[in-house]
């Protein structure tokens, strides 16, 4: 009952603030993934050829790799892994809030709350990411991490910061 809960909870998630492609901070995002996959796009453009995050992330390889071995398109793929994260990510909210409280009906709540996405600061950012973005696909590891340091587990904690650092830098160093 509660993992048919889950799942509810992140759909009306997604309904309530929906999922944009090519967007924001994927017009940088995107184009680095399809550089790597075709080297001959984007020759002229500064910020695909001189943006750090391909050099430093293990994201935008294994998007390029993936769209070559698959052949999927690349709008469709990202789609499917943002559907997929979301839905851990509401797993791991329910997850830890259970570890933080104790109470079931409580850690619902709480992933109810913290799967729909509120504004922050006046901006148009939201606490919540809309789009497949590298700090967005390792959200949930991120917060399996806070909970296994809420456990005292302090090894795999470090490991799964480890892997958040391989894929979003600064996400790790948090």
């Amino acid at each position: 009952m509660i993992k048919l809960g889950l799942i509810l909870v992140s759909l009306l998630s997604l309904w309530w603030h929906g999922y944009q492609f090519s967007t924001g901070d994927q017009s940088i995002y995107v184009p680095q993934a399809l550089k790597l996959i075709d080297d001959r796009l984007y020759q002229r453009d500064y910020f695909v050829n001189h943006r750090p995050e391909s050099r430093f992330s293990l994201f935008f390889p294994l998007m390029a790799g993936i769209v070559r071995l698959t052949h999927w398109d690349i709008q469709w793929l990202y789609f499917s892994l943002y559907l997929l994260v979301h839905l851990l990510i509401t797993w791991t909210v329910y997850s830890l809030s259970l570890t933080l409280t104790g109470s079931r009906f409580i850690a619902l709540i709480a992933s109810l709350l913290l799967s729909l996405p509120k504004f922050v600061g006046g901006t148009t950012i939201t606490t919540l990411d809309v789009s497949w973005l590298p700090r967005f696909a390792v959200l949930p590891l991120f917060l399996f991490s806070l909970q296994q340091l809420a456990l005292g587990k302090t090894k795999l904690m470090l490991l799964s910061c480890f892997i958040v650092g391989l894929f979003h830098p600064f996400s790790g160093l948090l």
